[in-house]
C-alpha cells in the first residue's frame, strides 16, 4: 500500500505541477502579447521531445553529485521525502511542453463566443471563471490524467533517486532475474488507470477535432494588468524550466578543476573546454550513437507502417457507423492506444522476454543476435503515436479538402498524387522526426532485453547518470540537447500552423 501511494504521489504531483505551469503560457496566447507568446512557445517546444534522463541530467548538472549547487541524489539517499520532491519536479519539468500543447490546443478548440461576451461584462476574473474554465477543464483533466499515467509508468528516474514506485518494483524484480508478475500487474494497473481515465476524456473532445476551428478573433481578449502578469509569470516559467537546466549543462561542460603544487584544487569556467567537449562528444560515444540510431530509425519505419494500416482501416469503417458508435469505438480504441503507450516499461520488457523464451530455438537466435526484441518493445510507444497521429492529420485533411477532392472529377491521377503529396509530406516528414526521437529517447521498455553487446546511448547516459555529471557527460548533454530542440521546433511548426 505504501509503494502505491508513493506511486500516486509522484504521478500526480508531478503531473499536477506539470498542467499548473503550463495553463499560464497556454493562457498567453488570449493576449496582444505576440511576441512573448511566440518566443515562449519556440522555448517551450524546443524541449518538447527530449527524453526524460535528459532532463533529468541537466538537472543534475547543476545540483546533482557533481552539481555547482549539491542538493540531490546525495540529500536523497538520506531524506526521501527530498527524493520524492526531485522525482516530482524532473518529471513535472520534462512533460511541461507536452502539457502546453495539449493545453493550448484546448483553448483554440473549445472557446467560442461566450469569450467575447464574458470579456465584454467583466476582468480577467469573469472571463476565467466563465468562459475559459468551464470550456476548459476537459482539458485540464484530460493532460492531467495522461501525464500522470505516463510518469507511473516510468522508471528512469526514480531508480536514479531510490525512489520505490510500482514501475520501480517491478523493474527491480526483472533486474534480479526473478520476475514477479503480481509486481508487473500492479504497476499496469496504475498505469491504466490514469490512461483509461485520459482515453475517456479525449474520447469526449475528439469530436472538436473534425472541425477546422480557430480563435483567432479573441487573441486579444486578456488585456491591461492581466495580460502584464501573465506574460511576467510566463517568462518566469521558461527561465525555470527552459535556461536553467541549459545553463547548467554549459557551466558543466566547460568546468575545469585543477590542483596546485600545494594541493589546492582551483576551479573556473573555460568556453574552449565548453566547445571543445561538444564537438568530441559525438567521437566518445559513437559507437553508443550508432547503435541508437539503428535502434530508432528501425523501431519507427516499422510503428509508421502499423500506425497507417491501423489509421486508414480504423477511419475506412467510420462512415458506416451511427454517431453513438462512433463515440463509444473510439473511446475503446483511444483506450487501447493510450493503455499501450502509458505500458510501464518493465512491463514490456517482461511481455516480451517472456514471448522469446518459450521453447522454440530460432527465438533464443532472434534475441541473442538481433535487434528483434528492443524494437517490439519500442513498438508499444510508437505505434498509438504514429496511429493518433495519422488519424488526426487525415481528419483534419477530410474536414478541409475533401469535398474539394471530390469535386475535382477532371483531375488525373498524377495531379493527385502531387497535391496528396504536398498535403501530407511534411505531416509524414514530422511524424517520422517524432517517432524517430521517442524512439532515440526511451530506455525502460528495452533496458533489461538488450542482445550481448549492444549498448545505446540512453543505456550508457542511464548508467552514468548514478555517478553524477562530469564535464564529458555534459558535452554530450548538449550535443543531444541542440539535435533534439532542432527536432522538437520541426515537429511542432505543424501545431503552430494549425493555431
Amino acid at each position: 500500500m505504501e509503494v502505491a501511494l508513493r506511486t500516486a504521489l509522484v504521478a500526480i504531483g508531478g503531473a499536477a505541477l506539470a498542467t499548473l505551469f503550463a495553463s499560464i503560457p497556454a493562457l498567453l496566447s488570449l493576449t496582444k502579447a505576440r511576441l512573448s507568446n511566440r518566443c515562449i512557445g519556440i522555448a517551450l517546444s524546443s524541449f518538447l521531445l527530449l527524453p526524460t534522463y535528459l532532463i533529468a541530467g541537466a538537472w543534475s548538472a547543476g545540483f546533482g553529485v557533481q552539481g555547482w549547487w549539491t542538493l540531490s541524489q546525495v540529500a536523497a539517499a538520506k531524506f526521501p521525502s527530498y527524493a520524492i520532491g526531485s522525482v516530482i519536479w524532473i518529471h513535472a519539468m520534462a512533460a511541461l511542453p507536452v502539457a502546453y500543447w495539449l493545453l493550448r490546443i484546448g483553448l483554440n478548440a473549445s472557446l467560442g463566443s461566450s469569450l467575447e461576451t464574458a470579456r465584454l461584462d467583466g476582468g480577467f476574473k469573469r472571463l476565467l471563471l466563465a468562459a475559459i474554465l468551464p470550456a476548459w477543464w476537459p482539458w485540464l483533466i484530460g493532460t492531467l490524467l495522461l501525464i500522470s499515467a505516463w510518469i507511473s509508468g516510468d522508471m528512469v528516474v526514480t531508480n536514479l533517486f531510490q525512489v520505490r514506485t510500482l514501475a520501480e518494483n517491478c523493474y527491480m524484480k526483472m533486474l534480479s532475474g526473478e520476475p514477479n508478475w503480481i509486481s508487473s500487474l500492479y504497476a499496469f494497473a496504475a498505469s491504466l488507470f490514469f490512461g483509461l481515465g485520459a482515453s475517456l476524456v479525449f474520447a469526449y473532445l475528439w469530436p472538436r477535432f473534425k472541425h477546422d476551428q480557430s480563435v483567432s478573433t479573441f487573441r486579444a481578449a486578456i488585456t491591461g494588468t492581466s495580460s502584464s502578469l501573465l506574460s511576467t509569470a510566463a517568462w518566469s516559467i521558461v527561465l525555470v524550466a527552459i535556461l536553467l537546466p541549459t545553463l547548467n549543462l554549459i557551466i558543466k561542460a566547460g568546468w575545469v578543476a585543477s590542483e596546485d603544487k600545494n594541493g589546492v584544487v582551483n576551479r573556473s569556467w573555460n568556453p574552449e573546454r565548453l566547445v571543445r567537449g561538444t564537438c568530441e562528444a559525438p567521437l566518445m560515444f559513437a559507437q553508443e550513437l550508432n547503435w541508437s540510431l539503428i535502434l530508432s530509425v528501425s523501431s519507427a519505419f516499422f510503428a509508421m507502417l502499423i500506425g497507417i494500416v491501423v489509421s486508414l482501416c480504423w477511419l475506412r469503417q467510420q462512415p458506416y457507423q451511427n454517431k453513438l458508435y462512433q463515440t463509444g469505438s473510439f473511446g475503446v480504441f483511444l483506450t487501447v492506444m493510450l493503455g499501450s503507450f502509458s505500458l510501464p516499461g518493465p512491463v514490456v520488457t517482461g511481455l516480451v522476454l517472456a514471448f522469446f523464451q518459450l521453447p522454440w530455438p530460432f527465438l533464443q537466435t532472434l534475441n541473442d543476435q538481433t535487434l528483434i526484441a528492443p524494437i517490439i518493445c519500442l513498438q508499444f510507444k510508437l505505434v498509438p503515436l504514429a496511429t493518433l497521429f495519422l488519424i488526426f492529420i487525415l481528419v483534419r485533411w477530410s474536414a478541409r479538402h475533401r469535398d474539394t477532392w471530390m469535386l475535382e472529377q477532371s483531375m488525373t491521377t498524377s495531379q493527385r498524387t502531387l497535391l496528396f503529396t504536398r498535403s501530407f509530406g511534411k505531416p509524414v516528414v514530422a511524424l517520422a522526426c517524432l517517432l524517430i526521437t521517442v524512439a532515440f529517447g526511451e530506455l525502460s521498455s528495452y533496458l533489461l532485453c538488450l542482445p550481448p553487446g549492444v549498448t545505446p546511448i540512453s543505456l550508457r547516459i542511464f548508467d552514468l547518470l548514478h555517478y553524477g555529471v562530469r564535464a564529458g557527460e555534459a558535452g554530450l548533454f548538449l550535443f543531444l540537447l541542440g539535435i533534439g530542440m532542432a527536432i522538437g521546433l520541426l515537429v511542432t511548426r505543424g501545431l503552430q500552423r494549425e493555431l
